[in-house]
């Protein structure tokens, strides 16, 4: 018999997937007809400019707007650069206007809410904004949200602007983050990579400068807020999204109803090769803005869409 002691036993090795520390859930509404245009479109200004324009004119025409977000149990304000020219038109490629997307929307507003609400499902993605506006929605996916990438595209026009509000807020975030972080709690308060980058939807490929990552060769996110506003941009805006969108994408509409006809129109042809679900408000205690809606979307076979259609989006993380 051996003098020597036996070796303790290793430890074995666990042979199922541990419990996930954390399960975001999602609750939907596939049927996006029923859910949506129920009633008559909102046809008149009457009682507030929320109606039927999905903005504030007031608000919008200041320079900046104050958001207040909840971020891991805090409350954070900033201010959001903003400039509105009444003489933008949507249509012309090369206007140097700022235009209306220059302002901070409801629907974008609404969008922000969902990401302080909902960060896990931003984590460690790449995203590209379609539109960014003042780029405020995919800062918040940056900084909140902790997205690996972002990328905010729209007009060259809209570049100064988009870059003021990566400095001037970011700097907040950076402030806040550095101010919670103990010994206890790792809090990521290195800058995300943020960057703009002047993208015109339709047939054309991205700028070269604009890339996702090593393992998947498509956005993991796109975020599009209140690009419905002009139904000129639908048949480009649906080529970009064809073009962009792999199996694994999500992609993540923040939407203000105003014409039924044309906008029913668009969601059909997205329909046809996208799986839609509309996000249940009351479910993730937002209260909900007049007509505005947040639609997750997934190309039809594909991972993103699987999980839709489950009518609640399962994250573990």
């Amino acid at each position: 018999m051996s003098t020597f002691a036996s070796p303790p036993l290793p430890t074995p090795t666990p042979t199922t997937t541990p419990t996930p520390t954390s399960q975001l859930s999602i609750a939907l509404n596939l049927n996006w007809r029923s859910y949506i245009f129920t009633s008559p479109a909102p046809l008149s200004l009457s009682g507030t400019q929320k109606t039927r324009l999905g903005v504030n004119y007031m608000i919008a025409s200041s320079p900046f707007r104050e958001i207040t977000l909840s971020v891991e149990s805090s409350l954070v304000t900033f201010k959001v650069a903003q400039k509105l020219d009444s003489e933008y038109q949507v249509g012309l490629q090369n206007s140097s206007a700022l235009g209306v997307g220059a302002v901070v929307w409801d629907a974008g507003d609404l969008l922000l809410k969902f990401i302080s609400v909902y960060p896990s499902l931003f984590k460690n993605k790449t995203l590209i904004d379609l539109g960014s506006g003042t780029g405020i929605v995919g800062i918040v996916a940056g900084w909140v949200g902790k997205s690996r990438t972002v990328w905010l595209t729209d007009h060259e026009s809209l570049r100064t602007l988009n870059e003021e509000n990566m400095e001037s807020v970011g700097n907040i975030f950076r402030t806040h983050f550095s101010s919670t972080t103990t010994t206890t709690t790792t809090t990521n308060t290195d800058a995300p990579f943020i960057k703009f980058e002047h993208y015109w939807w339709g047939p054309n490929p991205l700028p070269a400068t604009i890339k996702t990552n090593n393992d998947n060769p498509h956005f993991d996110i796109i975020v599009a807020s209140d690009d419905l506003y002009d139904d000129k941009a639908f048949p480009p805006l649906l080529q970009t999204l064809e073009l962009i969108t792999g199996d694994r994408t999500l992609v993540i509409f923040t939407y203000k109803r105003r014409m039924n006809d044309r906008e029913i129109s668009f969601f059909e042809q997205l329909e046809g090769k996208f799986v839609l679900g509309v996000v249940d408000l009351n479910a993730f205690g937002c209260e909900p803005y007049t007509e505005t809606y947040i639609i997750l979307a997934g190309i039809k076979g594909g991972d993103a869409a699987k999980m839709i259609e489950e009518e609640e989006f399962r994250l573990n993380y």
